[in-house]
Formats: structure tokens, sequence, C-alpha cells
């Protein structure tokens, strides 16, 4: 938990241009997808759709 695999953001970057990611709570989701965005570095749409997990999301985002 917190821990991103290069492996896991090395295959969301080599497969299709859409992406879906699913785990269970607290797996590292939020900071997996953190860090492709950061590692692509190019304009991302993330549909967010609670304001708790918005809240997360932004700060693992900010940290980059």
């Amino acid at each position: 938990s917190g821990f991103v695999k290069s492996e896991d953001v090395a295959a969301c970057l080599n497969s299709s241009k859409h992406q879906v990611l699913l785990g269970a709570t607290g797996t590292g989701k939020t900071f997996t997808i953190a860090n492709v965005i950061a590692e692509v570095n190019k304009p991302t749409l993330v549909f967010i759709f609670d304001n708790i997990i918005f809240s997360i999301f932004t700060k693992h985002i900010h940290k980059f």
C-alpha cells in the first residue's frame, strides 16, 4: 500500500489509449494514477465522483 510498482506505471503507459484502474480500497490506485499522469506529462482528464476521493487525489497530484 502506498508504493507504486514501476511495472504498473509501464503497463498503463504501454497499453491502449484508454485505461481503467481497478483495485480494492487502500491499494494505491490514486497514487499510481498520479504517477502515470506525471510520467505521461500530457493534459489528462480525470473524472472523480466523490469529494473525499477528490481531496485524496489533489493531495497526491500536488506532490508532482
